[in-house]
């Protein structure tokens, strides 16, 4: 499993996890039970140091499912562009073991125990040295700045740079691609196919196809044009690369880029 979204907030992590649900998208969400009593009004970023909780999390099941997970936070502005490694690889019984965040817990109000006791020894023999002296004219005591409050906002998480993977073809581009490779054919009958399958008569109904007759790909008679596109190559940003190949003519490599809702053929090789 990977982490792909923490927050101090159960809310934020359910709300996440719906998202991804929603898109099909499997998940599970860890340490949820430690935080239901802080749900609400009595809810506070401020941790309990003598007994600090981990904060819940959305884990992504299938590894496949990853990038397509990570662009959909994207899009909802919950990722940034780097990642600050908090995620990991590790099995979700490692993640429940808190034996080492207690220890690093202890270490810390030790090196704090120790400066206070440095501080409270650097007071004495500063009244030591100076209370002997002649007294000098009062100086206001500077207040000290109050530590600025956690935020309360969802914090969007850092991702990794994603290197070019492949992905099932958007249906916008798809559209464009077929619509485009009919314009320029201008075949009377034409069959389809969308990554290697037929697509669906909603799909075949929605394009303007002039006057070609369209059929699936598993149906194509003899003398029709076939159209298949596949192999849409993409970072996550919105833009990639998608092959498109014609009958038995030579696939061309398109780029393209999407723009809102519809898609740009940028050039072709």
């Amino acid at each position: 499993m990977r982490q792909v979204f923490t927050s101090p907030r159960l809310e934020n992590v359910e709300a996440v996890a719906g998202l991804l649900r929603a898109e099909g998208i499997e998940v599970r969400i860890t340490n949820d039970r430690s935080y239901r009593g802080q749900r609400r009004s009595h809810f506070s970023y401020r941790e309990d140091e003598e007994a600090p909780s981990p904060k819940p999390a959305v884990w992504i099941v299938n590894a496949d499912e990853q990038p397509r997970a990570r662009q959909l936070l994207r899009d909802a502005g919950l990722l940034d562009s780097s990642r600050d490694g908090t995620s990991s690889y590790l099995p979700l019984s490692a993640l429940n073991d808190p034996a080492a965040s207690a220890q690093e817990k202890k270490a810390k109000r030790k090196v704090r125990i120790r400066l206070g006791l440095l501080v409270v020894i650097l007071v004495a023999i500063g009244f030591t040295i100076f209370g002997t002296r002649t007294p000098s004219p009062a100086v206001p005591a500077v207040a000290a700045a109050k530590p600025a409050p956690p935020p309360a906002d969802i914090i969007p998480q850092s991702a990794e740079e994603l290197s070019v993977y492949r992905v099932d073809m958007p249906t916008a581009l798809a559209k464009r691609l077929v619509e485009e490779t009919l314009a320029t054919r201008k075949p009377a009958q034409a069959c389809i196919a969308i990554d290697g399958r037929n697509p669906s008569p909603a799909f075949l109904q929605s394009l303007a196809a002039g006057n070609a007759t369209l059929s699936a790909s598993t149906a194509c008679v003899d003398g029709a044009t076939r159209i298949s596109v596949s192999d849409y190559m993409t970072d996550g940003s919105g833009s990639g690369k998608a092959t498109v190949q014609v009958d038995d003519d030579a696939a061309r490599s398109l780029a393209v880029e999407r723009d809102g809702t519809a898609w740009r053929i940028l050039d072709a090789r």
